[in-house]
């Protein structure tokens, strides 16, 4: 018997109801829904192959849900990698993550995912601009990573706080918890800096990044002083949406603004 779970973003809703089967409504522009649309619905909808899920979280507007058997699949918005399939596409169904088996629980941030394993490792990709990911740099992840936690074993895990001030918390096997900030806190009392990566940082708000071409398109950020445009070439419907930095809000109507 699987428990009912639920996870939201700013403007949809998804649902493990007790079969194990994913429904999902609401907004439906970066695909969050599941359903191999980009239609949105006012009524629950089943997401497409996920089947025997067992718990669900969101992030921005993507979603996450382990299943039974221990693996993780994950759809919508991908521009950081937070879909941990090793690409930067928006999915408008399931992809697994990759590399990834034994899952006992998942967490997310806004726009980062990450899972604990049975073998008390923790695992973390997507956003990491703010070094949210407790990695030891600042470089987004498409793909998974484990975090080092110095031979300590955690039990749990959990995410606190929203854009650049968010970050991990474990709780490990002796009962204390521990949070990815104070290593970015020691770090910079030692006057470590990070390197930033790809992170557009906040006097930079329109940053031009191009990114690589693959199968399915070129996606590029052009910046013209209004704002920051996403574009998939090769798209059955070619979708231009605004991508502000890190640090802006999410609006009413699920847009970044």
């Amino acid at each position: 018997h699987v428990e009912d779970d639920v996870a939201t973003t700013s403007s949809s809703t998804c649902v493990v109801v007790d079969t194990g089967v994913v429904t999902c409504w609401g907004d439906n522009f970066y695909g969050q829904l599941g359903d191999g649309t980009y239609i949105a619905h006012t009524s629950a909808l089943p997401a497409t192959q996920v089947r025997a899920a067992s718990a669900i979280v969101s992030g921005g507007e993507s979603y996450c849900a382990t299943t039974v058997v221990g693996v993780l699949e994950c759809w919508g918005d991908d521009y950081y990698g937070q879909l941990g399939d090793g690409t930067l596409n928006d999915s408008l169904a399931p992809v697994q993550v990759q590399g990834l088996t034994g899952v006992a629980a998942i967490a997310a941030g806004r726009d980062f995912s990450l899972a604990l394993k049975n073998d008390g490792t923790v695992w973390a990709w997507g956003y990491n601009g703010n070094g949210a990911l407790g990695l030891g740099d600042a470089t987004n992840r498409s793909s998974i990573e484990l975090v080092r936690i110095a031979q300590r074993r955690v039990v749990d895990i959990s995410s606190y706080g929203l854009s650049s001030e968010q970050g991990l918390v474990f709780l490990l096997d002796d009962g204390q918890v521990l949070a990815d900030e104070l290593q970015r806190e020691e770090r910079a009392v030692a006057g470590e800096q990070p390197d930033h990566g790809e992170h557009v940082q906040p006097e930079d708000r329109h940053e031009t990044v191009a990114r690589g071409a693959d199968d399915a398109g070129e996606r590029q950020e052009v910046g013209d002083g209004g704002g920051v445009h996403h574009h998939e070439a090769g798209a059955d419907d070619l979708r231009a949406r605004e991508r502000p930095r890190h640090g802006d809000e999410i609006g009413d109507d699920g847009r970044r603004t």
